[in-house]
């Protein structure tokens, strides 16, 4: 209870700690030169309710971090008087230290985004309506679908963090194809009014599908049994639908109120003659589709079976502790304290005789001693045991302290009765400390393993190989339990690949049944995912040759990808169908659809690109991998649905020559030098 104040004093502890294993390689490293301070928050608190009853109450994120920054404050009151280091590090700590990015992040993304969107807006319309417009409906849809999260009793997490650099780009993409069809028409001449009510007409249908293919693929999510993926999922998909009520009411109104002057309407000519980059991607992509169908359609075939041969080898993985740069102080402080004195994952094992004091069975404690001997220090699966603490080492080191500190004492006894009494002493003295190594029944047992940090993959093979030689050496009739951080985080991981899955395929049947609708004909529709599921196909085997795993993060960006693609698609093929069945000329559909709501297209594609990118500049690996993937995909989707979508549709509707006085660009006309 005191600590020493003469070298004397001093030298009599260092004499009762050294040799103990309840000490070393836990509290004191071999060298003596390090010391381990375990520290332990209680993640709830005692309150009294208006009744006058006391329950407990778990604490918020925010209490843990509070808690979390008030040691680190006081760690730096002393770091200025110690000569050594001291590091302050375990999941506690990196949790906290992650909170603090996500704060920062949530600024850093939606400030970047809005200025870049607004950037793009202003130099593809040259309009003040048309920055100012798709600003209002984005900052009201953000806050409108963020503002539900407390409203709902949701917190704002890792995952949730994404929502508003996502949403920004939903809620920007149905104003820009309404916008960009109305813009057109009117300075066509068309009155205000008729130009809008026309663009409504035009895109509300597909914008409609659009929100709901959107919602749909994201909604898949909110089925997760992981709390933070289901919240995204959920206000994803929520997000969605508020951007197109938005879109549909709020734009027509603002429209109606804001003065507009009309601009001259560039013809082809001028545009060829100006060779604008939107221009040229057009005509070059209705070169390929038109005159090159066939070869576009089974390139793209090629690419598919080569992205699909790299799938298997996709590998898994979550290790929170990779995202983070190794400059981080959390992650340098986890390091500094695995290489100097013991780990920082612990596996609590529970372990339950079924008996009131059958965890003082001398034959079931000797086993259980047996077994812990054999396991500590050796690895398993890759990782090493690096401490066990347990009731066990308490009752050693009180059976030796009572025979004279004999070395040959240091052992469990053969008689239940004395080692009840032995842990009376104890009970007696520090009855927390025992009671937090078994119950006041003694009827269970409570045995925590300190492991190095490792990923969740291997940590759960790694669970299995403990249950393995516990079964090996302990033959009594007993219950045997893992909890801890390692069951959380490697059960956690186990779950979400489930519910992933699960949600790809939802999704993908929604889409599809949604598409063969839009379509109104199954092979269409089935026709129409082929854009959709290309780019995620590709983006997977890019993460196989890049060596990018599939964690919490990338795992969402399927779904994610696929509510956003088919967008594009959706536009696309409502135009083409309208224009088609108008003259029935599937040449002539493809390049109407594509020169009038290409530019929208292009517009929401490049929007979506700088949006999913700005998680780049994040510190988080994690978030990096993330958004450059997503950024990626989104491009393979734009040239799917310029490329690849007419081509099947070419194909699939035949090479029709246009009459002369509907003729717009025909195959012949359209050349390798014009695009």
């Amino acid at each position: 209870q005191e600590l020493p104040t003469t070298p004397e004093e001093l030298a009599q502890l260092k004499q009762r700690v050294q040799g103990k294993e309840l000490y070393y390689g836990r509290l004191i490293n071999e060298k003596e030169d390090t010391v381990a301070l375990f520290i332990k928050l209680l993640p709830y608190e005692l309150v009294v309710d208006q009744s006058g009853q006391e329950h407990y109450q778990n604490l918020s994120d925010a209490d843990m971090l509070e808690g979390s920054h008030e040691i680190e404050a006081v760690l730096d009151t002393f770091k200025s008087r110690f000569s050594g280091d001291m590091y302050l590090g375990g999941s506690p700590a990196l949790g906290a230290y992650m909170s603090t990015v996500i704060q920062d992040d949530f600024t850093v993304f939606t400030s970047v985004a809005v200025l870049m969107v607004a950037g793009f807006l202003a130099f593809l319309f040259r309009r003040v309506s048309g920055v100012l417009i798709p600003l209002l409906v984005m900052t009201l849809g953000i806050t409108s679908c963020i503002a539900m999260m407390p409203i709902l009793g949701y917190p704002m997490q890792i995952t949730t963090s994404i929502l508003p650099s996502f949403l920004l780009a939903v809620c920007i993409g149905d104003a820009v194809h309404l916008l960009t069809i109305f813009y057109r028409r009117y300075d066509e001449g068309v009155e205000k009014n008729a130009a809008m009510l026309y663009a409504l007409s035009h895109t509300g249908v597909a914008v409609l599908f659009t929100s709901l293919t959107t919602a749909a693929g994201l909604l898949t999510f909110s089925i997760s049994d992981i709390q933070p993926i289901a919240s995204l999922g959920l206000f994803a998909a929520l997000g969605s639908i508020i951007a197109f009520l938005l879109t549909v009411t709020m734009v027509p109104v603002l429209i109606t109120l804001l003065p507009l002057k009309r601009r001259s309407v560039s013809s082809d000519d001028q545009q060829m003659k100006q060779g604008t980059l939107l221009w040229k991607f057009t005509h070059f992509s209705l070169w390929l589709a038109i005159s090159h169908s066939k070869k576009v359609v089974l390139v793209s075939l090629v690419i598919a079976i080569v992205a699909l041969s790299q799938l298997p080898n996709l590998r898994f993985s979550q290790d929170s502790l990779t995202w983070f740069p190794d400059d981080t102080p959390v992650k340098m402080a986890i390091k500094a304290i695995e290489e100097n004195i013991t780990g920082t994952m612990p596996l609590e094992i529970i372990i339950d005789t079924g008996v009131e004091q059958g965890a003082l069975n001398p034959v079931f404690l000797q086993q259980i001693d047996s077994w812990l001997t054999a396991i500590n220090g050796t690895e398993m699966e890759g990782i090493k045991i690096r401490s066990i603490n347990s009731l066990l080492n308490l009752i050693k080191e009180t059976n030796q302290a009572f025979n004279g500190n004999s070395p040959d004492a240091y052992r469990i006894p053969d008689n239940q009765e004395l080692i009840a009494q032995e842990l009376l002493l104890i009970e007696m003295d520090e009855a927390d400390d025992l009671y937090s190594y078994t119950d006041s029944g003694f009827q269970k047992l409570r045995i925590t393993l300190i492991v190095p940090w490792a990923d969740a993959i291997i940590l759960k093979d790694f669970q299995g190989r403990v249950l393995e030689s516990f079964d090996e050496h302990v033959t009594e009739d007993v219950e045997i339990a893992l909890t801890g951080l390692i069951p959380v985080f490697s059960t956690m991981f186990t779950a979400m690949i489930t519910s992933a899955a699960n949600s790809y395929l939802i999704a993908a049947l929604a889409i599809g049944f949604m598409m063969i609708v839009l379509m109104r004909g199954v092979v269409d529709g089935l026709l129409s995912m082929i854009p959709n599921l290309l780019p995620i196909i590709i983006v997977l085997a890019f993460m196989t040759l890049m060596d990018i795993p599939l964690d919490v993060f990338t795992i969402l960006i399927g779904s994610i990808a696929l509510g956003l693609c088919v967008d594009d698609t959706v536009h696309f093929m409502h135009g083409f169908q309208v224009a088609y069945k108008h003259h029935g000329n599937a040449q002539r559909a493809i390049e109407e659809t594509l020169t009038s709501t290409g530019k929208a297209l292009l517009i929401t594609s490049v929007v979506l690109f700088f949006g999913f990118l700005t998680f780049t500049l994040s510190d988080l690996k994690n978030m990096d991998n993330f958004g450059m993937l997503t950024a990626l995909c989104i491009v393979f989707a734009l040239l799917a649905d310029f490329i690849l979508a007419p081509a099947l549709m070419m194909l699939r509707y035949g090479h029709t020559v246009p009459d002369e006085d509907n003729s717009a660009v025909s195959a012949q006309s359209i050349t390798p030098h014009q695009g």
